[in-house]
């Protein structure tokens, strides 16, 4: 009976992810842009020394570094960290592969409390709080050295914690830079 019950649970998982992998309508808050999008940067982003990625928030570059954590952003990323900083130029960038993640925001050592439950609202949860973003993976012959752009949600528990939409991209790249669906 176990065994009937994960197998199930599995089944039920695939076909969510399948079902957020194969959506094509940009009007779903599913949608996220495929292998073969290109983005265009609109302008030169300097990445500042000793870094490896420059963050854009409500179409803003944030140059000293990062985004408010609890509102959609997103950042390109290059390849080798140097001391002078980079120019990533304006120009276009093939996504070659799209892959989810989330990341965790360390513990700060406090008292872990057990969760409780009542009527499905819980109470003294110790959840950890998390951002899930999409890491758009870029190719240039003009610039080799520029390896991606991620795209987080806010911050939040992890139960609640959202994927990006597809309106908040837009929206937190701004006149920075845009994608260019195939």
């Amino acid at each position: 009976m176990r065994k009937l019950l994960l197998a199930l649970i599995f089944l039920l998982l695939a076909g969510c992810a399948r079902l957020q992998s194969s959506v094509t309508s940009p009007d779903s808050i599913y949608f996220r842009p495929p292998v073969g999008s290109v983005v265009e940067l609109h302008q030169d982003l300097r990445v500042p020394p000793q870094r490896t990625r420059v963050f854009i928030q409500s179409g803003q570059v944030l140059p000293g570094g990062g985004p408010n954590t609890f509102h959609p952003s997103c950042n390109f990323e290059v390849r080798e960290l140097v001391t002078e900083g980079q120019v990533i130029a304006a120009g276009r960038f093939t996504v070659e592969q799209v892959r989810r993640g989330s990341e965790s925001v360390v513990h700060s050592g406090q008292v872990r409390l057990a969760a409780l439950q009542l009527s499905g609202i819980r109470l003294f949860s110790d959840a950890p709080s998390i951002m899930r973003y999409y890491h758009f993976n870029l190719h240039s012959e003009q610039q080799p050295q520029v390896m991606r752009l991620t795209c987080r949600g806010g911050l939040d528990d992890s139960p609640r914690a959202e994927f990006p939409t597809w309106p908040e991209m837009q929206q937190a790249l701004g006149e920075v830079a845009s994608f260019i669906l195939p």
